[in-house]
């Protein structure tokens, strides 16, 4: 067995102190402690699909039915977007070419679509809608032990996050990107670090809403190091196809701008909060 990262480590090295230890906060608790940038905001077998709990084609080989998730997601979504993260990191600007652009936009849809208390609540709405779908055993499989043929639903999602998070990408093309840098102050980065608020959709209990990150008007927010965090706004409507605007110089937040982006960094986490100083303002 493996630790998968859900926020992966290129992240979690800009937060630590010496690239190998940073400070944790417990949500629950708001005990502050050690981790590590190699075990900390992972699970074991997060992103391993069991054989069995993928439908068999015949025309298919077995190797074509179960990828490696793990190393599909690094090299089509972390890779790159890492490279362009250093980047933006050590310049301050947004200074991207289109697929540079596509490539950041589809790791922050990436980052929204695959925390564990997402990926949880997904399945648990979808087996609201259809009350037939099976239910695992072990309660804790959907937030990360590999199946084993025992919950067909948390694999097919598996499966099929690749492809959801690419054409969420498509769509959310349309905001505008910019970038937020602090005077003073840092960041916050929660294990569920992508932040959107739009606080005008109302969905029903039984709504499956993958498209909230998309919706009009909703604005997305990531941290990608303690001082510097990626902000995207979706003014158009749905229908329209335009690319956004990316507005290459950073945008300075005061302390008081800052707050509740920390706050919401927070208010998402499932268990977890660091910080690079091990301060934990505005929380």
């Amino acid at each position: 067995m493996a630790a998968h990262h859900f926020v992966p480590q290129l992240l979690l090295r800009r937060f630590s102190h010496d690239g190998v230890h940073f400070n944790l906060m417990e949500k629950g608790t708001r005990r502050i402690f050690g981790g590590t940038v190699a075990k900390s905001f992972s699970l074991k077998d997060f992103h391993r699909i069991a054989p069995d709990g993928l439908p068999q084609f015949d025309d298919l080989a077995e190797e074509q039915l179960v990828p490696d998730l793990e190393e599909l997601l690094g090299r089509s979504f972390e890779t790159p977007a890492g490279d362009i993260i250093k980047d933006i990191v050590q310049t301050e600007r947004l200074d991207l070419q289109p697929e540079q652009r596509f490539a950041l936009v589809a790791f922050v849809v990436l980052q929204w679509y695959r925390t564990p208390g997402r990926f949880f609540k997904q399945q648990e709405d979808l087996r609201r809608l259809i009350p037939t779908l099976p239910h695992p055993a072990n309660k804790m499989r959907p937030l990360g032990k590999a199946g084993d043929g025992e919950d067909l639903l948390r694999d097919m999602r598996l499966f099929a996050m690749p492809g959801e998070v690419f054409n969420l990408a498509l769509v959310l093309q349309r905001a505008d990107l910019y970038l937020h840098k602090l005077h003073e102050g840092e960041f916050l980065l929660g294990d569920d670090p992508v932040t959107v608020m739009n606080p005008s959709i109302q969905l029903a209990s039984n709504v499956v809403a993958h498209f909230t990150i998309t919706a009009q008007g909703s604005q997305v927010f990531l941290p990608i190091s303690p001082q510097l965090g990626i902000h995207l706004h979706t003014r158009m409507d749905a229908t329209r196809g335009d690319v956004g605007r990316t507005i290459i110089e950073p945008i300075i937040l005061d302390a008081r701008r800052r707050a509740p982006l920390n706050q919401l960094q927070f208010k998402n986490a499932l268990l977890y909060v660091t910080s690079q100083s091990g301060d934990f303002p505005d929380i």
